[in-house]
């Protein structure tokens, strides 16, 4: 599922951040919420016990998003809403694979 942009509607109703100056769209996640501060927590409900659980303060939208996105996955499987699409095998191990060579790069370079 795609991030949730606020509408005009809900700013105009002073729906967003206090002091915000109206100026670029903010971009909501599903399980995230921003801080006063500037950070981003993420939680979800588990389902069995009908609870909320903290997953914690991330830097950024994105990282708090991907945190739910696992446990939304961890505890509903093929049926979680998620912020973002489940990656291809082959994207994963492309990703693996240009982790593996940078990291070898840098340790022959410190040698």
């Amino acid at each position: 599922m795609a991030p949730r942009e606020k509408t005009a509607a809900v700013k105009a109703s002073g729906g967003g951040i206090v002091g915000g100056g109206g100026g670029g769209k903010e971009v909501h996640f599903r399980g995230v919420r921003k801080r006063p501060w500037g950070r981003y927590a993420a939680e979800i409900r588990d389902p069995s016990k009908k609870s909320r659980v903290w997953l914690g303060t991330f830097d950024t939208a994105e990282e708090a998003a991907r945190a739910y996105d696992t446990a939304a996955r961890e505890f509903r499987g093929s049926k979680a809403k998620t912020n973002f699409p489940y990656p291809s095998c082959e994207n994963v191990k492309k990703n693996v694979l240009s982790i593996d060579s940078n990291k070898k790069a840098a340790s022959s370079q410190q040698e």
